[in-house]
């Protein structure tokens, strides 16, 4: 539940998967109700159970989270606004507790809910002004600014769709073998070494299907100096246009002297696909 901030309205979001994403507005006992755009309904129909709030038929705001692990231990948290303008999302994070000490935790930072939400039209642009709650130390304000334009990328017809993720499938199946056999090959190759190496792991994936993109990350041991082991985390990517995934990006070290390695992916942005590793946040292009 929100307060829409121009009209004094209350708004309610309403998902019941059987019956079209809608929110109801209440004022003076009065309903109304704002339908949703195709395009919208379409956006945000994998995310019902997010607590997703329509504010007009072609903007809708939500409230997210992730974690972000390493291979040295530590959880690192971070809360997200994604904001929906028809088809196209926006999303901003905050972190606001540290992998590795209390003492870099940024509560100030977290975000509690969704308060009140602008939505302004102007020179070509749609600009959503979203207010952030939190409940200890003051709300603040983020803004997305998306163009009018129609996007341009292409989406799979819903047999394509199918297709592509039995063709994620194969690929991950496929490439997690090649690992595993490399793991088992070393294993032979130093059967002192061995009991200490760990078994690579398919750590992340993700599949924006009716794009026809895939990404996955795997993390493996590839060394082991005394007893501090190398890790290594590795970024694949898979297009409906590609024959294979092809492995885009890499981030090792040594768990003890160097804190492991890390890297996740964390976005499909209009532009590229938005990752973060230890050396922090990048784009990988398509």
């Amino acid at each position: 539940m929100f307060v829409d901030k121009i009209t004094g309205n209350v708004c309610i979001v309403n998902f019941r998967i059987s019956e079209p994403l809608t929110v109801f507005l209440t004022k003076e006992k009065k309903m109304s109700k704002i339908e949703p755009c195709l395009e919208l309904q379409e956006a945000i129909e994998k995310f019902v159970g997010y607590g997703v709030k329509i504010v007009t038929p072609e903007v809708a705001v939500m409230k997210d989270k992730r974690l972000e692990y390493g291979s040295s231990g530590g959880t690192a948290y971070f809360d997200q606004i994604r904001v929906f303008y028809k088809e196209q999302s926006l999303m901003k994070e905050w972190q606001w507790r540290d992998r590795y000490s209390a003492s870099n935790d940024r509560y100030d930072l977290a975000v509690h809910d969704i308060g009140a939400v602008n939505v302004d039209e102007t020179d070509g642009k749609v600009k959503v002004e979203v207010e952030i709650i939190n409940n200890k130390y003051g709300n603040r304000q983020a803004i997305f600014t998306f163009e009018k334009t129609e996007i341009s990328r292409p989406r799979l017809s819903a047999q394509e769709q199918e297709s592509f993720k039995n063709k994620v499938k194969a690929e991950v199946e496929r490439i997690m073998k090649a690992h595993y056999n490399r793991w088992e090959n070393r294993c032979h190759l130093n059967l002192i070494r061995c009991p200490a190496y760990k078994e690579p792991l398919l750590s992340q994936e993700k599949i924006w299907a009716e794009y026809g993109i895939a990404a996955f990350v795997i993390v493996e041991q590839i060394d082991h100096a005394a007893s501090d082991p190398q890790m290594r985390h590795l970024l694949y990517l898979l297009t409906a246009q590609q024959p294979v995934a092809e492995m885009k990006s890499e981030n090792h070290g040594y768990v003890k002297a160097e804190g492991g390695s890390m890297l996740a992916i964390i976005d499909l942005q209009p532009d590229g696909l938005l990752i973060s590793s230890k050396a922090g946040k990048s784009l990988i292009k398509l």
